[in-house]
């Protein structure tokens, strides 16, 4: 099973122990899933380890990850007093941009290191969620007859002939 490498978006697999009797290592990529695998792929001695520059990226990761936290304590209180779904739909919108931030980032990969194949789905599904719910927000929270009826048919989905 294939590990995200430590920094820029690789994988690494564990080789056989190289010794000074050791003439070649040959590695050979079954079914790469993109041209960039074989056009970069390289053996390095190590994955590289946490350098100063990036405990500060991953600090500011943190932090934004952080401030998106933010929105659903407040989402929650507002919840009890509004009721409306709005409100739920941009509790899940902020889960979604969190779980963006924390897959995309390589924050995952610092935290739990998850299978480069899982990182892969999961970034797909992610989108897909921030999309849906990002619709549904702008869905639920725009009253009815308060947009122009162009931008409601666009809103909806209709295909671009029909809106004009």
């Amino acid at each position: 099973m294939l590990s995200f490498a430590l920094r820029g978006g690789y994988f690494k697999a564990a080789l056989p122990e190289v010794t000074r009797d050791t003439l070649q290592v040959v590695v050979a990529l079954d079914l790469p899933s993109h041209q960039m695998t074989l056009e970069r792929a390289y053996l390095a001695p190590s994955d590289i380890a946490l350098g100063p520059d990036d405990l500060r990226s991953l600090l500011l990761l943190a932090l934004l990850a952080g401030m998106l936290s933010m929105p659903l304590i407040f989402n929650a209180a507002f919840y009890r007093i509004l009721r409306e779904p709005f409100v739920l739909w941009h509790s899940i919108l902020t889960l979604s941009l969190l779980m963006t931030i924390l897959v995309s980032s390589g924050l995952a990969v610092v935290l739990f290191d998850p299978p480069a194949m899982t990182l892969s789905w999961m970034t797909t599904v992610i989108f897909d969620f921030t999309v849906a719910s990002g619709a549904m927000f702008t869905h639920s929270f725009i009253k009815p007859g308060r947009l122009h009826p162009l931008l409601r048919r666009a809103r909806s989905g209709a295909p671009h002939g029909q809106c004009f």
